[in-house]
């Protein structure tokens, strides 16, 4: 499966969110930037599954990949 297949496609995609899980960071890593898109507003149904997702992982890959994006202050 190519991992690009499991960025979610709409606010409650908790099926690819669920298989997100089971991956690791080198895995998901090429695909960073489009979770953290769903950061965006925590309101939507799959962002806090997202941020755990995230969130598991070494603080200083998300931090680079914040900063890439333009997300100051994370």
């Amino acid at each position: 499966m190519n991992i690009r297949e499991l960025i979610p496609k709409h606010k409650q995609d908790y099926e690819r969110v669920e298989q997100l899980k089971t991956k690791t960071l080198e895995e998901i890593k090429p695909i960073l930037p489009e979770l953290l898109e769903w950061l965006q507003d925590m309101n939507w149904p799959i962002a806090q599954d997202i941020e755990n997702i995230v969130f598991t992982f070494d603080n200083t890959v998300f931090t680079l990949q914040a900063t890439t994006l333009g997300l100051s202050g994370v």
